[in-house]
C-alpha cells in the first residue's frame, strides 16, 4: 500500500505561518516555501495523475485526508491493520 497524506490548501497555510511565528520552528522555512506556494494547483495535478497512473490492484495508492494528524494516522493504522489481515502472514516454519 501507499499512502498520499493529503493537506488542505487553507491547513497548510496555517502550518507555514506557525513555523514562521513560533521561534523554535522558524528553521522549518525557506525563501522556497513562499515561492512554491504559487504552484500549488500544479502540485495538485501532478498528485492526481500520479496516483491515477501508478496505483494498481497489487500497490494501490490510499489519498488520505491529512489536516488533522490524529485522523491521518487513524486512517493509516486501520487501512495497515486491514491489509495485514487479509494477507494472513505466517512466521516461517523451523525445521
Amino acid at each position: 500500500v501507499v499512502f498520499l497524506l493529503n493537506v488542505s490548501k487553507d491547513e497548510q497555510a496555517e502550518r507555514f505561518i506557525s513555523r514562521i511565528d513560533e521561534k523554535e520552528k522558524n528553521w522549518k522555512v525557506s525563501q522556497a516555501d513562499i515561492k512554491e506556494r504559487e504552484y500549488w494547483d500544479d502540485y495538485q495535478k501532478a498528485f492526481e495523475d500520479m496516483v491515477n497512473n501508478t496505483s494498481s490492484e497489487i500497490a494501490p495508492w490510499y489519498v488520505v485526508p491529512a489536516d488533522h494528524k490524529w485522523y491521518a494516522r487513524y486512517i493509516v493504522s486501520e487501512i495497515v491493520r486491514n491489509t495485514l489481515q487479509q494477507m494472513n502472514p505466517e512466521f516461517p516454519k523451523v525445521d
